[in-house]
């Protein structure tokens, strides 16, 4: 059993740097060829249910906007998530947003104050 990602107790008192190399050890085991079929196999059941249970309303009130936005937004996320099934470097969201609304911040900072 494992608490926080660690597979041994001992490995929660390492100093951050050693807790990250075991954290980063732990994480590599679970690339079992099962274990990735598994996870993928609930990521897309996840994302069809999601679609099934919003997509058909949104169609039959024939909101096409919004069902393009939510096909777009459901997109990104499906393939961030098998990115992070796959085990690949999957860019962070947050730093595309921050890096998209710096200069939008600035530029507002500026503007106002």
């Amino acid at each position: 059993m494992t608490i926080a990602g660690v597979s041994r107790p001992d490995e929660c008192f390492l100093p951050p740097a050693r807790h990250q190399q075991a954290v980063f050890r732990y994480r590599r085991k679970d690339k079992t060829a099962l274990g990735v079929l598994l996870m993928i196999a609930l990521i897309i059941l996840a994302f069809l249910v999601i679609a099934y249970l919003d997509a058909p309303a949104l169609w039959q009130k024939k909101e096409w906007r919004e069902l393009a936005v939510m096909g777009i937004v459901w997109s990104l996320g499906l393939a961030l998530s098998l990115g992070l099934a796959f085990h690949l470097p999957v860019p962070s969201p947050a730093k595309m947003l921050a890096r998209f609304f710096g200069p939008v911040t600035s530029w507002l900072t500026t503007l106002i104050g």
